[in-house]
């Protein structure tokens, strides 16, 4: 009987010592006792280094309360054992993913006497989903995003608009639309070219970006005309805001390379709010921004105009 029970700390022994994995003993204060080659090379230390180290000195900052909260978990008895994705400092600075795995051992009286933890390098894999899920997104973005001037395109506009109105039937505040076109862009065209005209679309772009509130948004409706959505804004604000923009254009002075005069910029502004409440839809809303800038370009050009 003896024999088989020194056989099988041996075996343990062994087994501990010479898994792929990183093995490790902790003290119920959270001391590490033993580890396992396999850690020592996962984390960097060697194991004089580790014996004696609190598991928190290795473990990220932005995870320490998570592994505090569930160790919590697996004292209390709310858990048998303690799974989880965790993410620990190498001796170099460097972070490193792994799965980590912990049971409680308890002595003879049923207490606590300590803790076998299981760590698993998943580094690499971590990696390749955080390379996935920023191509999802830079997919997404491309998705979303007029590709010349860095704003929403069309469609992008439209889904984030219907959730503004949306929002503003249930909180019951105003929204307020601008349809906006460059005043004798095709000339532009024309005379400059379609790359001098990008440059333009690019630079009156920035303008509008200068000029919006932080809670306004805008995108390209097509071609020369873009749409802003001003929250918590009704006509009469609306058509304030317009006009200031409308000024800011006005002195856009751009210079273009073997262009001999800068080039400069007018716009035409159409206003649109809710008149008959704000259960009115998407697209009226669109067709009297659509009218008042149409008013605006047939009365003159470079004017805010409202559809009434």
């Amino acid at each position: 009987m003896g024999e088989q029970i020194g056989d099988s700390e041996e075996c343990y022994r062994i087994a501990f010592n010479s898994a792929a994995i990183g093995m490790c003993i902790y003290s119920v204060d959270g001391l590490f006792l033993k580890v396992n080659r396999a850690l020592c090379d996962l984390i960097g230390y060697s194991e004089e280094e580790l014996v004696n180290m609190h598991y928190l000195q290795i473990t990220h900052p932005d995870d320490l309360a998570r592994n505090i909260d569930t160790l919590k978990q697996l004292f209390a008895g709310e858990i048998s054992n303690l799974i989880l994705e965790n993410r620990y400092l190498h001796k170099n600075g460097s972070v490193i993913w792994a799965l980590l795995g912990m049971s409680i051992v308890n002595g003879a009286d049923s207490k606590p006497q300590y803790l076998i933890g299981q760590i698993q390098d998943i580094t690499s894999r971590k990696k390749i989903e955080e390379e996935l899920e920023n191509a999802k997104l830079e997919a997404e973005k491309l998705a979303n995003t007029d590709y010349l001037t860095g704003i929403m395109n069309r469609r992008a506009f439209m889904e984030r608009f219907v959730g503004e109105l949306n929002r503003a039937r249930r909180e019951k505040y105003f929204v307020s639309l601008l349809l906006i076109d460059i005043d004798y862009f095709k000339k532009i065209n024309d005379v400059y070219g379609h790359l001098v005209g990008d440059v333009i679309l690019q630079k009156f772009t920035q303008d509008l970006l200068k000029s919006i509130r932080p809670y306004d948004f805008i995108g390209r409706h097509g071609g020369e005309e873009f749409v802003i959505c001003l929250p918590n804004t009704d006509r009469e604000q609306a058509v304030m805001i317009a006009e200031r923009m409308r000024r800011s254009v006005e002195v856009i002075s751009i210079e273009i390379k073997n262009v001999d005069e800068p080039i400069k910029l007018t716009a035409s502004f159409g206003v649109a709010s809710p008149i008959s409440g704000l259960e009115e839809s998407i697209d009226s809303l669109i067709m009297q921004a659509d009218n008042a800038m149409y008013k605006a370009k047939s009365t003159g050009r470079n004017r805010v105009c409202t559809s009434e």
